[in-house]
């Protein structure tokens, strides 16, 4: 295994006919930037100076070459010094907020070479050209609301807030203290309040690009070996959602087996499994982490359809094959009466 590469920000030559043009749409063809302090304060992000980068990222609009593919929640440093973050995936959307070197935030979805970050209060769009993956690890916040200070105590003012589910980049640690990157400047939450909290190396990635999905994390654990559950980053980072949001419910953890091999290919028995996309998971059972299939007594039919509803909206899966006709949205195939089997594209 390997350790992850770092992301690196897509350069590419610009021809002065694309540089001008940049600059009548965006005043001007380099990076850009958000301030905001506080709770979804941006009184500093005023009109950024005339050095100042656009957000126009350098070769974004030429069509030249492919944008590199960056996963969800991953955490992405800012590179200009005042980056100016839009509205949306265009050197023509207005600008929202203003963000800086040295800061970091999470990266929710991408469209073409632009990425939307979750910036505190409210997201935005910045050009692939100015961010580059950092290895900060990434937490949800799981307060209903979260007081974000100056500084690394309670005696600090309060600046902002940030609700829950909200995911942040933790870019240093102070005893219980976490410092994050929240509207344009470097601000801290108390590590309580942050699931996983903390500053741990990133995961080791294999040849495939694949990670691993720990044997256990909150609402699940894994019934399988290490070796059988290495998926697409999108795909463990969800069932690790799935999973946080599963807890909330009270119920017995979901149990998460067969994912794919740790650099992809044939997985038998399966005829699936090789692209680290595909997951199964066992039925929620009415108490207890046993086995359970859908003719057994213990076996509930309402917590499966509560799971898998929640499985499908985090990682996105295209389709579910489980055999107990009474759960929507699955489709039945032979041999899934003790698991449901997960697809994404």
């Amino acid at each position: 295994m390997n350790a992850p590469p770092m992301f690196r920000p897509l350069t590419l030559a610009t021809s002065l006919a694309t540089c001008l043009a940049l600059s009548l749409a965006a005043a001007g063809c380099s990076g850009g930037g958000s301030s905001g302090g506080g709770s979804a304060s941006t009184s500093a992000a005023s009109t950024a100076p005339a050095s100042s980068a656009s957000g126009a990222a350098p070769g974004s609009s030429t069509g030249s070459s492919a944008p590199l593919k960056i996963p969800a929640e991953v955490a992405l440093e800012v590179i200009p010094s005042d980056l100016e973050v839009r509205s949306g995936p265009s050197a023509g959307d207005p600008v929202v907020a203003r963000i800086h070197a040295g800061e970091a935030y999470v990266h929710l979805r991408q469209d073409q070479d632009w990425h939307l970050l979750e910036l505190g209060t409210q997201q935005g769009w910045v050009p692939q050209s100015a961010i580059a993956q950092g290895k900060q690890q990434t937490r949800r916040v799981t307060a209903a609301t979260l007081n974000v200070r100056s500084g690394a105590g309670t005696s600090y003012r309060v600046v902002g807030q940030v609700a829950q589910d909200t995911w942040v980049a933790v870019l240093d640690t102070d005893g219980d203290w976490r410092e994050i990157g929240f509207e344009g400047q470097r601000a801290w939450v108390h590590g309580a309040y942050l699931q996983g909290a903390g500053v741990s190396p990133p995961r080791a990635t294999s040849s495939a690009g694949f990670i691993g999905l720990p044997a256990s994390g909150p609402g699940f654990y894994s019934y399988t070996s290490a070796g059988n559950r290495w998926g697409v980053p999108n795909v463990i980072y969800g069932l690790e959602r799935a999973g946080a949001r599963w807890a909330n419910t009270g119920r017995p953890r979901a149990g998460i087996g067969h994912i794919s091999l740790e650099n992809g290919g044939p997985f038998p028995p399966h005829q699936s499994h090789r692209y680290g996309k595909n997951v199964d998971v066992r039925p929620v059972r009415t108490s207890g982490e046993a086995p359970v299939t859908i003719s057994d007594s213990a076996y509930s039919r309402a917590g499966t359809q509560a799971l898998i509803d929640i499985v499908r909206a985090e990682i996105n899966a295209h389709s579910i094959l489980f055999n107990d006709s009474g759960v929507s949205g699955v489709s039945y195939y032979a041999g899934h009466h003790n698991h449901f089997h997960t697809s994404t594209r």
